[in-house]
């Protein structure tokens, strides 16, 4: 699936996070997971950046890789090595249940990607790594 293709059947993600300006490179590169798939990772990437403040996200598609990064208020060091922990979370007095993350990695680790934390100079970064034999 092309990441337009994804974004086309994905034009609940934008209306969802009205807040949030997308800014997309990479449009045209195709990526080995359905489109219903990845919406449901961007969604979740999308809700976490606007739930930690971002006004602007970054989606950029790369021959086997996804980049997503946002400028909010990021992840704090003391946090990074638990946010992928299923029930981990600092917004559970909001609603937060601390899974979204978990499910995000288990679905692309089912279809042969992983997910990774990156540390961008401002607020959060998330790099998703496809399996190039599984496209």
């Amino acid at each position: 699936t092309e990441l337009r293709q994804t974004l086309h059947h994905a034009r609940g993600l934008q209306a969802a996070h009205p807040g949030l300006v997308l800014d997309v490179t990479g449009e045209d590169q195709p990526l080995p997971l359905a489109a219903g798939g990845l919406t449901v990772i961007l969604q979740q990437l999308l809700s976490n950046a606007a739930a930690a403040g971002a006004t602007r996200v970054s989606i950029a598609a790369e021959p086997a890789r996804l980049t997503i990064t946002d400028n909010g208020k990021g992840i704090s060091p003391g946090n990074r090595a638990h946010v992928f922990d299923p029930f981990f979370t600092t917004r559970r007095d909001t609603g937060g249940t601390g899974m979204g993350l978990t499910i995000t990695a288990n679905l692309l680790a089912a279809h042969g990607a992983e997910i990774r934390l990156l540390s961008p100079d401002q607020g959060a970064g998330f790099e998703i790594s496809f399996d190039p034999d599984r496209g």
